[in-house]
């Protein structure tokens, strides 16, 4: 019965170490995951909560092997971790408070964690007399805050009403007689990029050999061009659909939130048309 008793101690410290650690994990996914719901499908993030399970169990592993004991080593993982996932929301806060820039906020806030964490480390290698306890608040707090973005991610499901969504179709593309010449058609979207006469103005910025060089190769180049939204999935789904947004959406094909955004987006007008024309699209990927 010895064996199988220690077999049994030892899968259930495990078991305790990494519950934690695992909750840890998951919240600020689901977190970012109930912030963006209206951009995103959940399976949009299942690589996210893999990586984040696969980092947090190397963390608990490595310091396994360090402390020899699985306790103790998710009493020093769960603040690493907690710490690791708010650390730039932490940092963020901490300028605003102290009004420090944020590359020497985030050197002096990474040395003071790093003191901290070694210090805790310290303390629990030489043994906690209430180990037990500490880790069962580790496992309590982990356990509220992912139940706080779980429920918050529910809430904004059902409001935005995206448990009743459609399956995204995909357009089929007509390949045109391969003796039949068309034109290509290039979209560069600098995205964030200045035009010519600000980038000079304001930054005293000369981008002239750029635009010479798009002109050169026979690009259109728009002088004083205003951007028609500020936001890039804002602007991209109103030019790639030649209508403003109000127009779209009095036409049905959007509604108030941005999953329809980004389904006009993907099947724009613009592609529809060159598709229908045999255009093969090709694009470099980007988070849109």
């Amino acid at each position: 019965m010895k064996p199988i008793e220690k077999q049994s101690s030892y899968w259930g410290q495990f078991s305790q170490a990494f519950l934690a650690s695992l909750f840890l994990s998951l919240g600020p996914i689901i977190q970012l995951y109930s912030i963006n719901i209206a951009e995103l499908n959940f399976g949009d993030v299942f690589r996210s909560v893999i990586v984040s399970i696969l980092f947090s169990g190397l963390v608990i592993t490595a310091l396994r092997f360090l402390l020899h004991d699985w306790l103790k080593a998710g009493l020093v993982a769960s603040p690493f971790l907690l710490i690791f996932f708010l650390f730039g929301d932490l940092s963020d806060w901490m300028q605003v408070q102290t009004g420090m820039g944020p590359v020497r906020m985030d050197y002096v806030l990474l040395v003071f964690v790093a003191l901290l964490l070694f210090i805790w480390g310290w303390r629990v290698s030489q043994g906690l007399k209430s180990a037990q306890t500490v880790n069962l608040y580790f496992i309590i707090l982990s356990l509220l805050l992912f139940l706080s973005s779980a429920g918050r991610a529910v809430i904004n499901l059902v409001r935005d009403g995206s448990f009743a969504r459609a399956a995204r179709t995909r357009v089929e593309v007509n390949q045109a007689p391969s003796g039949e010449d068309r034109p290509d058609v290039y979209y560069i979207i600098l995205d964030a990029y200045g035009r010519q006469d600000v980038l000079q103005e304001f930054y005293k910025f000369d981008n002239s050999e750029l635009v010479e060089g798009l002109r050169s190769r026979g690009f259109y180049v728009a002088d004083q061009s205003d951007s028609n939204y500020i936001q890039t999935m804002l602007s991209l789904t109103s030019s790639l659909n030649m209508h403003y947004l109000q127009t779209l959406r009095d036409e049905g094909k959007i509604a108030e939130n941005r999953y329809e955004l980004i389904d006009a987006l993907q099947h724009s007008e613009v592609r529809n048309v060159l598709a229908e024309q045999g255009y093969e699209m090709v694009s470099f990927r980007n988070e849109y």
